[in-house]
């Protein structure tokens, strides 16, 4: 059986450390950091510079390693064949058991890509309206996202996916659907922080040349996988239980069934 990979990253300090609960033999846990002084009895820390980007801050650093992480990979870990699966999760998680079964759920249904729903919001236009409103990110960066993708009518097609976690396949075409989301992200330099609208608009395309497997933000918000550390935990899972009681819905003109934890088992 191939190994998986799971990982992270930390840049200017952005999250603490959370340290893996519960690793799996044939899993491999990496983290990625700036700060060379980081250290972790369960993740194997690798140092990453960003060059040429000291004037961004965590946040957007983040955002740009998330889009381009296979690179770093080639670099990095000589092995990358060795995996078959790439387990990327945001530090604000916490891993609480094995994520074996879920590994194995992709395996045996030959999905390409696992990413959750998101708990709150179903459209583009709602999800600027949140980050310009409470988030204070400045208008330019909405307006930037809507004139790059008047070809997407808001109006008739929902969905939003919900980016802290997803589960990859190691193939080419996952490669060129990260390349086309990291195309759009650099156009701002990484400082529209809604990287959430890109990778939805930019799957929206693929949906005929990947497998993608929709999975509830249950899954790593509150489950015996893991947990959420984000501190407007509870008023999500309080919206997402009132959203998915149904799980089968119109997400991106598709119908689909989202996965959720009791499913695994």
């Amino acid at each position: 059986m191939k190994k998986y990979l799971v990982f992270s990253q930390i840049f200017n300090n952005y999250e603490p450390v959370r340290e893996v609960k519960v690793k799996d033999e044939n899993a491999d846990y990496v983290l990625f950091t700036d700060n060379k002084e980081t250290t972790s009895d369960t993740w194997k820390v690798i140092y990453l510079d960003l060059l040429d980007t000291n004037d961004i801050d965590g946040y957007q650093k983040n955002i740009l390693f998330k889009y381009t992480f296979y690179k770093f990979f080639q670099k990095f870990l000589p092995n990358i064949n060795d995996y078959d699966y790439f387990f990327q999760i945001d530090m604000s998680i916490s891993i609480e058991g094995s994520l074996q079964p879920i590994i194995n759920y992709m395996r045996n249904n030959k999905y390409d890509l696992s990413v959750a729903v998101h708990p709150d919001r179903d459209n583009f236009i709602s999800e600027y309206a949140a980050w310009c409103g409470f988030r204070n990110l400045d208008r330019k960066y909405a307006n930037l996202f809507f004139n790059l993708t008047k070809d997407f009518n808001t109006n008739e097609i929902k969905g939003l996916c919900e980016t802290t976690i997803k589960v990859w396949h190691n193939c080419q075409e996952i490669f060129n659907f990260i390349d086309d989301i990291h195309n759009l992200v650099m156009l701002s330099n990484c400082a529209d922080k809604n990287d959430q609208c890109y990778f939805t608009y930019v799957l929206y395309k693929y949906l005929d040349k990947l497998k993608v497997n929709f999975h509830s933000p249950w899954l790593y918000k509150y489950s015996k996988y893991m947990k959420s550390n984000y501190h407007g935990q509870k008023r999500t899972i309080f919206n997402e239980e009132r959203r998915l009681k149904n799980k089968n819905i119109k997400f991106l003109n598709r119908d689909i069934v989202i996965l959720e934890a009791n499913d695994l088992e």
